[in-house]
């Protein structure tokens, strides 16, 4: 039965090729995500294309197709775990692979790879099935038995395009594979992955108004009482971060990607009301809108935006800016005239309907004089989608980071991806990238990442087992664990964000030097965060983080860096963890810090694996990890060791056959064997066959 399985699915194959000559592949923008399903799956053809609605859908093999309406199908049967879906649009398509998830399936991560030179794969498995796409198109649906060959079907097109290689046994699913490729052909020198390569970024956070005050002039403190230094505007600004910029001071440290805080106008005055101690604030974070499309004076001009703009992509930068759509701030205009126009503030037992994150996250305000927009009224949501294109439009962003994901429905940000997809990207020729902050399971992130959404959002469940990991020493299973979920639910190649930390977390390196106990509330927390300046407490916290950033810069996903996470800032939550960037004076175990950070970032850049590989958990005990990922004919193997003990890595099969060994960073003491680490550090090695 299972060899009968494969002839006809292997047919398939034959059959997407005779379309080749008659149709051609519809240009898009974005790498559709494979479409995951359980019983049955509704697809949303407007998802699939930059502009319109396909014509219709058609299965090529595996699975069955329904039409419900003009733009919607159902999917279901098959017994196979993917299966190939053709959207045709007049005389063209793009191709859409599905994924019928079943826990029956066994996941692995190794046992299919590119050929070390040339287009191919080679599998030391047999039986196994590939599915092979080049960007949205299908070029190859077939049974391999140790290595094929996929050259002769792709296509030459000019500029970018990708490889993607699907593989599975009717009870086996293996990791999947990325190509990008250059005028058809594979590219093999990092050099040449630019900040538009998104899964080559790598991404910093800047507060602004903590980073760098470029002009003193548009600075104003709130007069108040209750507002302290640390709730006070300190004056960044984004005159700030071009002159940032213009030091190299980024481009040194080896960022290519940036998110700047939200810069929109935000009210003046005093609001909140923390009680112990008393405090208020102002809106120096630039998270409460008073307007959607004004750049708050505080922070600049349009002009001075422009040009920090303009700076920062001759610099080799993509810029993010932080969007606001959930809430605004109850002196904006929207709701003063609108204000039938947001969700309830109480509800229907008469609570307040006030941090209701979990049981009313479609609806809770975050604070009273916080109005929830009900994004669920297309009418609303179109009003706040227009708002945001405003920023694309008028300014050359590259993207957003959106706030409070987890709180807007979906139908915006269906509608907004779609509006950045005709509107923007189609006429940029590439994709704007958009990654939201959601805390919850993966399913709850997951179902605001796909092909008519988001790219990505912040994977804070692996951040919190990284944190258990190496701040506080729990067990390396915890990682190995939660990292293997993360690649099950998002793919081996997401544009997933993984963070250092961020401007709502107590700082990493004041839990990892035990400065602050893990046992501390959430209250607690932010009471240090107002009343303590926090210094550092002795070496073990920079020791631990440095064993982060080695397996940060390792993990597939856009590594994410919290502005002085490079040299070790301090600080308990919010506001202390949002004190003053420091450029000058670092102490020695911050420079060194720094040292490593950079070394890991340009490690990374610079290997085609960390960007593009595989990845494989090669061993694990407790206190240590090794972990593999090739790329073609490269591997990087990156060893941590937690441990109070030196450790040396002899696996079975040896280094010899990863090859020539090329380069390695290690920031522990240095050992004749390459492959020795010294306890409470790790290491990079990169081999070339």
């Amino acid at each position: 039965m299972r060899n009968k399985l494969f002839l006809i699915l292997s047919s398939v194959f034959l059959f997407a090729c005779s379309q080749k000559a008659d149709y051609q592949e519809l240009t898009n923008t974005k790498l559709l995500s494979v479409f995951t399903w359980s019983d049955t799956g509704i697809i949303n053809c407007d998802d699939l294309l930059d502009v319109g609605i396909s014509d219709s859908l058609v299965a090529l093999g595996g699975i069955k197709v329904e039409r419900i309406d003009s733009s919607t199908y159902r999917v279901f049967g098959g017994s196979f775990p993917y299966a190939a879906l053709r959207a045709f649009k007049g005389e063209a398509y793009v191709d859409l692979l599905t994924f019928k998830n079943s826990k029956n399936y066994k996941r692995i991560h190794s046992g299919v790879g590119f050929s070390a030179q040339g287009l191919g794969i080679v599998s030391s498995e047999g039986g196994v099935h590939i599915w092979v796409m080049q960007d949205n198109r299908l070029i190859m649906d077939s049974l391999m038995n140790g290595s094929i060959d996929f050259a002769p079907f792709v296509s030459n097109k000019s500029g970018r395009s990708h490889i993607r290689v699907f593989a599975a046994s009717d009870s086996i699913v293996y990791g999947d594979l990325l190509m990008p490729l250059k005028d058809g052909k594979p590219i093999a020198d990092p050099t040449e992955i630019s900040r538009d390569d998104l899964h080559g970024n790598v991404m910093y956070f800047a507060f602004i108004d903590r980073f760098y005050d470029g002009n003193p002039q548009n600075n104003r403190k709130v007069n108040h009482p209750l507002v302290t230094d640390k709730t006070n505007y300190w004056g960044g600004d984004i005159k700030g971060i071009e002159k940032v910029i213009e030091t190299g001071y980024l481009n040194r440290l080896g960022i290519n990607s940036l998110w700047i805080s939200p810069i929109t106008r935000n009210p003046d005055g005093a609001w909140g009301n923390f009680k112990n101690p008393h405090v208020m604030f102002s809106g120096y974070h630039g998270y409460w809108p008073v307007y959607n499309t004004v750049v708050d004076p505080r922070f600049g001009t349009d002009e001075e935006l422009k040009s920090a703009l303009n700076r920062a992509h001759d610099s080799g930068m993509n810029v993010l800016l932080d969007y606001v759509a959930h809430h605004v701030h109850k002196e904006h205009p929207i709701y003063k005239q609108h204000p039938d126009w947001v969700t309830p503030l109480y509800l229907p037992d008469g609570t307040l309907n006030t941090e209701r994150w979990d049981d009313h996250r479609l609806t809770t305000w975050f604070d009273t004089f916080m109005p929830t927009l009900d994004l669920g009224r297309p009418e609303i949501a179109a009003y706040m989608v227009d708002s945001a294109l405003f920023w694309l439009k008028n300014f050359e962003f590259d993207g957003f980071r959106h706030d409070a994901t987890k709180h807007i429905p979906e139908n915006f940000t269906r509608l907004l991806t779609k509006k950045i997809r005709s509107e923007i990207s189609t006429k940029r020729g590439k994709n704007t990238y958009q990654i939201g902050e959601t805390y919850g399971d993966p399913e709850l992130i997951s179902a605001y990442v796909g092909s008519g959404l988001l790219d990505a959002q912040f994977d804070f469940n692996l951040y919190d087992r990284m944190v258990d990991v190496f701040a506080f020493g729990d067990a390396m299973d915890k990682l190995v664990n939660e990292q293997n979920r993360s690649l099950e639910t998002y793919g081996y190649h997401h544009l997933m964000g993984n963070i250092t930390g961020n401007q709502d977390r107590t700082r990493f390196i004041s839990f990892a030097d035990e400065t602050i106990d893990r046992s501390t509330d959430w209250m607690e927390l932010k009471r240090i965060g107002h009343l303590r300046d926090l210094t550092h407490n002795g070496n073990k916290g920079f020791e631990r983080f440095a064993m982060f950033y080695a397996y940060q810069m390792t993990a597939p996903g856009i590594p994410v860096i919290y502005y002085g996470d490079e040299f070790g800032m301090t600080g308990g939550n919010d506001p202390g963890n949002r004190n003053p960037m420091k450029f000058e004076g670092l102490e020695q175990n911050e420079q060194r810090l720094k040292t490593w950070v950079t070394q890991c970032i340009d490690f990374r850049r610079s290997s085609m694996a960390l960007m593009y590989g595989d990845f494989e958990w090669l061993y694990n005990d407790a206190d240590r990890a090794v972990i593999r990922r090739t790329y073609r004919d490269e591997t990087v193997i990156t060893i941590i060791n937690r441990s109070k003990d030196d450790f040396l890595w002899s696996a079975a099969n040896g280094f010899e056959s990863y090859g020539k060994f090329e380069k390695m960073i290690a920031n522990g003491k240095p050992f004749k064997n390459p492959f020795k680490v010294a306890a409470g550090s790790s290491l990079m090695v990169k081999f070339k066959r």
